[in-house]
């Protein structure tokens, strides 16, 4: 690559006479950084769904909101349990994640599957009286739909990058 030079203009500030290097901003979008920043995203989204849902619904019902934090747990606990799965079957990758229909899916069948089990297991160990029935079906709703929501984006945002070549997929 050859060096830039500048100019001085009028008042002798420096201009460049080309445009920044490409280099710079590939790295800003290497597949992995937009990976995890998809996984980061899914995380925060789902602690976000289980505490609007708790103060959503209190307000709905007229009722005393109370405590966030066991929702915000809640929430964590899911999303830690979710981008798990979600990583281990590779559904964080570029590739997969250019795929809606296969994200759709997989985010069907991850999201019901961990909200089955954790209600199953809040129900045996008695702690479900902790939690506002409405409030967790609120949730579960609420953060079903941010993840969808963020999926097509997402895929389409991946298909015209690699389409313009912004990043290689790996």
């Amino acid at each position: 690559m050859t060096p830039q030079k500048a100019a001085t203009s009028a008042v002798g500030i420096p201009v460049i006479t080309r445009d920044l290097p490409q280099r710079k901003w590939r790295r800003l979008l290497s597949p992995r950084l937009f990976e995890a920043t998809v996984l980061i995203v899914d995380i925060l989204l789902i602690v976000a769904a289980g505490i609007v849902a708790n103060v959503a619904y209190h307000w709905i019902t007229g009722s005393e909101a109370g405590s966030v934090v066991p929702y915000a747990g809640m929430g964590l606990i899911i999303s830690v349990n979710f981008a798990a799965l979600m990583a281990a079957r590779r559904n964080y990758r570029l590739k997969r994640l250019t795929l809606f229909d296969t994200q759709a899916r997989q985010t069907i069948f991850i999201w019901s599957g961990i909200y089955g089990l954790l209600a199953a297991v809040a129900f045996t160990m008695k702690i479900s009286g902790d939690f506002s029935r409405g409030a967790v079906i609120l949730s579960f709703v609420d953060g079903f739909a941010l993840l969808l929501g963020l999926r097509l984006p997402v895929a389409s945002i991946i298909s015209s990058s690699i389409a313009r070549g912004a990043f290689a997929t790996n």
